[in-house]
């Protein structure tokens, strides 16, 4: 065995070692290079993904305030006292097209832009809204065959947990606004 080391000339042994080392280095620098890549494309992905929830979140404000305002109107027409029935009947058909409009629109939105975070809040506001237009049917209904039903949800609750649902949203926007800006 040492005769065959001591047969090797230093040349060898020097490109050896040096391959050794520069396919070292080489792989090193490789690793260090991949972790940045997918370090950057987390964050692309990550900036990408707050965008599209940015976009989405603002036609639910939107869309949300537009349905907090028909909920508005129709718990003023069905607790005013001082409408005539006929008035009452135009309110509530007028407002209850408009809130099945707006649930429309926040039923087109993309699942996949809402965040896990939220899309329960999401779920949960889109059948309120529902639920309310359910209701308010069933009273305009009442109003229209002037029946002497009591049929009285609570539509101030109701308007309520639209209006906080609402807010949740605008909160969890500005935090990914603020999250966005940080990763440009």
């Amino acid at each position: 065995m040492e005769r065959f080391f001591n047969s090797i000339d230093s040349n060898a042994w020097i490109q050896t070692f040096g391959g050794i080392v520069g396919a070292l280095l080489a792989g090193g620098i490789a690793i260090i290079i991949f972790k940045n890549q997918v370090k950057f494309d987390k964050n692309k992905d990550r900036i990408k993904e707050l965008e599209n929830f940015l976009k989405s979140n603002f036609i639910i404000k939107s869309w949300l305030k537009s349905a907090s305002e028909s909920v508005v109107e129709i718990t003023n027409a069905i607790e005013s006292q001082e409408l005539e029935m006929d008035k009452r009947i135009t309110i509530l058909t007028h407002e209850i097209n408009a809130l099945k409009y707006c649930i429309e629109i926040l039923d087109k939105l993309k699942d996949d832009y809402i965040p896990m975070d939220v899309y329960k809040e999401f779920i949960e506001v889109k059948t309120t809204l529902d639920l309310i237009g359910s209701q308010a049917d069933i009273q305009l209904g009442i109003y229209q065959e002037n029946l002497m039903l009591k049929f009285a949800p609570d539509f101030k609750l109701l308007s309520q947990k639209v209006m906080e649902y609402a807010e949740l949203f605008e909160r969890y926007g500005l935090e990914r606004e603020q999250e966005l800006k940080m990763l440009k």
